[in-house]
C-alpha cells in the first residue's frame, strides 16, 4: 500500500498541479509540501481538510488509500487567482457596505500577503463547499450574496 506522500503525488497529477501551485493552494510553502510528500513530515488536520474542501479529495482514500480518489458530490474550485481582494475598492465603498462586511475588508487589508494568500484560499474552499450545500439543500447562503454585493462594484476573488 502506497503511503499519504504518494498520494498527495497522484491527486497533483490528476488536477495539473505543480507541487509550489498546489501548495500554495492549501497554504504551505512548497517545501513543507516536498517533505509532506516524501512522508519526513506529517500532514496536519488543518491540511487534510483544506486538501479535502479545496480539491475535493476524498479524505479516506487520502488517509487511507481506501474508496475514490475524489469526492464526486465535491468539485474542485476555478483555477486560484492573484488578484488582490481589495484592489480598487474605494473608501467610500467600504463606507457603504454593513459594519460586518467592512470590518471584514478592513481585518483584510491588515494582514500580511502570505496570510491574504490563505485567506483568499480558505474564502474560496468555503464557497466551493458552500455552492455544493446549496445544490443539495437547494437553499441560498448569505455569504454568497454577501460576496456579489461586494463583486458588483469590483471583482472580489
Amino acid at each position: 500500500m502506497i503511503g499519504i506522500g504518494k498520494r498527495l503525488i497522484k491527486v497533483r497529477a490528476e488536477i495539473g498541479l505543480k507541487q509550489g501551485e498546489f501548495a500554495e493552494r492549501i497554504g504551505i510553502s512548497q517545501g513543507m509540501l516536498s517533505d509532506i510528500e516524501h512522508e519526513n513530515k506529517p500532514l496536519t488536520e488543518r491540511n487534510i481538510k483544506l486538501i479535502h474542501l479545496t480539491f475535493g479529495v476524498n479524505r479516506e482514500w487520502l488517509l487511507t488509500g481506501q474508496g475514490e480518489m475524489f469526492n464526486h458530490l465535491i468539485n474542485p474550485p476555478p483555477p486560484f487567482d492573484e488578484e488582490p481582494l481589495e484592489s480598487n475598492i474605494e473608501e467610500d465603498d467600504i463606507d457603504s457596505l454593513p459594519p460586518d462586511e467592512k470590518a471584514f475588508l478592513l481585518d483584510y487589508r491588515r494582514l500580511t500577503e502570505p496570510n491574504k494568500k490563505v485567506a483568499k484560499t480558505m474564502v474560496k474552499s468555503l464557497l466551493s463547499s458552500q455552492v455544493e450545500t446549496e445544490a443539495s439543500h437547494e437553499k441560498k447562503i448569505t455569504v454568497i450574496q454577501t460576496f456579489e454585493k461586494i463583486g458588483e462594484k469590483q471583482s472580489f476573488l
